[in-house]
């Protein structure tokens, strides 16, 4: 049966939901809280939406009502460890002039459920990854200060996954975000603005990849699209590819302005040059690929890693398209160049020819002129 605490009157009371009848008022959130937990407890449920230790169902469908609240960015502060702000707190006056009308604030008088020493589970995107799925990451130790919530934890790195994660950090691209059940959530209008006056925390601390249009205020799990691990690692390994060149056709192109014709057309033909030795090794790496997987060996090997992910199949479907369309080029390249190899040669034999006409015809001026001297 699910519960809330709500404020009446002064005090704190344990709401039951099915009929918003009061089962007992309480002097304190903390002690009406602590109802809660026990009413759940009673039977046998857990009021958090992440709790993998339970084996029973918990008394929410986790994305549909589970509600989040993006923090600060994450801070790779070195050896697998990370900090910052699991909650920012903000002030109703700089709030305003804010284009969110539906904006949303933490305060340092809001009720996080913070004692002393506490310390929240760390996961990656809310348990939402199909890889890491529920896993602990670890465990985080926060602190209330002038600014909001900080939080610092250390990954034990314990596999590719855990090290992707604090690479991801490291780069920048990862931010924090805490989960609360709605039950437990309490809000209320202030100077136009919402205050979130219950957010407990401790049991959902997560690092996700922040959209850059997030909005300041709390929004179901559901609403918020997914970022798979798996995903961030190829964006990781494609980043790391050294970036592809064409020196040399950029000299050939630029060789129309800036040289004679003949530097400009060793630099066509360098260029060419290097088009050949590229469809060389490229054919060569695309057998030994295809080698790989017709043994499908990167099914069962660690060593060989994940198969094709949808993100690989579509970029190589992309790049099968551009070949396809590219298919004509080649050859008409080549005959193109042999066209333009012949005309330079019957051009240069003509020439040539032109020469040797003009220095038969200055040899027999000499010879006249040396004949009408001596004469």
């Amino acid at each position: 049966m699910p519960w809330k605490v709500q404020e009446r009157d002064g005090r704190f009371c344990v709401i039951k939901l099915a009929d918003n009848s009061t089962v007992h008022c309480y002097d304190t959130r903390e002690q009406a809280m602590a109802q809660v937990r026990a009413l759940y407890a009673s039977e046998g449920k857990s009021f958090t939406y992440l709790d993998i230790e339970s084996e029973v169902k918990p008394p929410m469908d986790n994305e549909a009502d589970a509600l989040v609240f993006y923090g600060g960015a994450v801070k790779a502060l070195g050896n697998g460890k990370l900090g910052g702000y699991l909650v920012e707190f903000a002030d109703p006056a700089t709030l305003k002039g804010s284009p969110d009308l539906e904006q949303e604030f933490f305060a340092a008088d809001t009720d996080y459920d913070l004692e002393e020493g506490k310390s929240a589970t760390v996961y990656y995107d809310h348990g939402r990854d199909p890889v890491l799925k529920r896993r602990k990451l670890a465990r985080g130790k926060m602190r209330a200060d002038d600014a909001g919530v900080w939080i610092e934890t250390q990954l034990a790195l314990r596999d590719d996954y855990e090290k992707a994660v604090y690479q991801l950090a490291e780069l920048g691209k990862l931010g924090w975000s805490s989960g609360s059940a709605p039950h437990l959530v309490e809000k209320k209008s202030v100077g136009g603005f919402t205050k979130i006056v219950s957010w407990p925390l401790g049991d959902d601390a997560s690092l996700t990849v922040r959209p850059a249009n997030h909005r300041s205020h709390a929004v179901t799990l559901k609403s918020i699209k997914a970022a798979t691990i798996d995903s961030l690692i190829e964006e990781l390994e494609e980043s790391k590819l050294p970036p592809f060149t064409t020196k040399s056709l950029e000299d050939a192109l630029s060789a129309a302005y800036d040289d004679d014709l003949d530097t400009h057309s060793l630099k066509v033909a360098t260029a060419v040059e290097e088009l050949i030795a590229h469809y060389t090794k490229t054919a060569t790496a695309l057998d030994v690929l295809s080698g790989r997987l017709v043994r499908k060996q990167e099914f069962r090997a660690v060593k060989d890693g994940r198969v094709f992910s949808q993100r690989r199949v579509d970029k190589m479907n992309e790049l099968i398209s551009q070949l396809k369309k590219l298919a004509e080029h080649p050859l008409a390249l080549a005959s193109e160049f042999e066209k333009m190899v012949k005309e330079a040669v019957t051009t240069r034999d003509q020439r040539n020819a032109l020469q040797e006409a003009i220095q038969l015809q200055h040899n027999q001026f000499q010879q006249l002129k040396e004949s009408h001297n001596h004469g």
